[in-house]
């Protein structure tokens, strides 16, 4: 056998064993998809195919049969622990009793079409998530401005736990408490703080106790 010979049925062996890897994990994906209505949940990642579509939609329609509005949904079909989380758009928290109902009802529709047992949680925002949701347009719009105004923005943080909220801004100032360091850091202090209140008003946003935090290059608060 001569040396082009030899390369083709290497390449033919080398797909055959790629062909063999994706057929094996077709069905093991993981999915999230997510949006504010269930006739327009967009993938957030992964891929959906055929389990991953079966799933999603045996489960949205369920949900929709039982009055609840989708806004994420995470689907892991890998095995050994197959899972499905949902995220419904509700204000007032689900029963105890409500919610294990509506995921056993789910978990054997699914079932009935897969054969995979699927752990199933389905569950209503937490108080961090809503607040996350609803800061986001605030915390792009400091990113973005701060760093056009001041050349001393290296990143941006948050965190809400614990409270107060704490919007980090870090800089690339050194660790010194002179008067220019000092007069810069209340400089970008101000202005984030008139970002925060005048996008706070824009979108009615609840009023939230919130602390500006200043970090140097070495992370060390500078306010």
């Amino acid at each position: 056998m001569n040396k082009k010979s030899l390369m083709l049925v290497g390449i033919f062996a080398a797909i055959l064993i790629l062909f063999s890897f994706v057929l094996a994990n077709w069905n093991n994906s993981k999915i999230e998809l997510a949006d504010n209505n269930d006739e327009n949940l967009q993938i957030k990642g992964g891929k959906l195919n055929e389990l991953s579509g079966v799933v999603f939609n045996t489960t949205s329609e369920i949900l929709k049969t039982e009055g609840y509005q989708t806004n994420r949904m995470l689907v892991d079909s890998r095995k050994p622990n197959p899972y499905i989380e949902v995220i419904v758009n509700d204000e007032n928290e689900i029963s105890s009793i409500e919610q294990q109902a509506v995921q056993e009802l789910v978990s054997d529709s699914v079932y009935s079409k897969t054969n995979i047992l699927f752990d199933v949680t389905v569950r209503t925002k937490s108080v961090a998530e809503r607040l996350d949701e609803e800061w986001q347009p605030i915390f792009n719009v400091i990113r973005i401005k701060t760093d056009e105004q001041f050349e001393e923005y290296r990143d941006f943080a948050y965190s809400f736990s614990p409270a107060p909220l704490q919007i980090i801004i870090k800089t690339h100032l050194k660790n010194s408490k002179g008067d220019s360091n000092l007069e810069r850091v209340e400089r970008i202090e101000e202005y984030v703080e008139g970002i925060i209140e005048k996008k706070r008003e824009e979108l009615s946003i609840e009023d939230l106790s919130y602390k500006i935090i200043v970090l140097s290059k070495e992370n060390e608060k500078l306010n």
